[in-house]
């Protein structure tokens, strides 16, 4: 199927391309475009399902220096994780994070004027949420506590 190009003038400004986009390619698509949304949505199943025969029905396993990218973003991701478990593993953050619980709910049942609070705030600002003044208030107190 053949696809209709458009064309039209370059502006001032480059207009960013994906990573995987060679040179020649991203100069093209500078002054160049197709538009799928042209085609009906059956003519765009055809051709979609065309194109992916070409490749055998196979997954798209993208080039080697996006697998590369991707390999080095999820170890550093595994080890960033790790690293913080171990430091708050040996920082003790748990019974410290029990011991802070336990202060906060007692500063959250002092708290006994959040219903008269919300509706005053909702009066105020009518295009807001119930729960932004509950979360406003609740960071009142987390600061108050930490």
């Amino acid at each position: 199927m053949g696809l209709q190009v458009e064309s039209f003038k370059r502006g001032n400004r480059h207009r960013s391309t994906a990573s995987y986009i060679n040179y020649e390619w991203e100069e093209w698509l500078q002054e160049n475009r197709v538009e799928l949304n042209a085609m009906t949505t059956p003519q765009f199943i055809h051709w979609l399902e065309s194109k992916m025969e070409e490749y055998g029905h196979k997954k798209v396993i993208p080039n080697d220096a996006v697998l590369q990218r991707k390999l080095q973003d999820e170890a550093k991701e595994i080890l960033r994780q790790r690293l913080v478990q171990k430091l708050l593993v040996e920082a003790g953050f748990e019974q410290q994070f029990e011991v802070a619980i336990d202060e906060l709910s007692e500063a959250v049942n002092e708290h006994s004027e959040l219903r008269i609070e919300v509706e005053q705030a909702l009066i105020e600002r009518q295009d807001r949420h119930w729960t932004d003044p509950v979360q406003n208030r609740a960071e009142d107190i987390v600061k108050r506590s930490c």
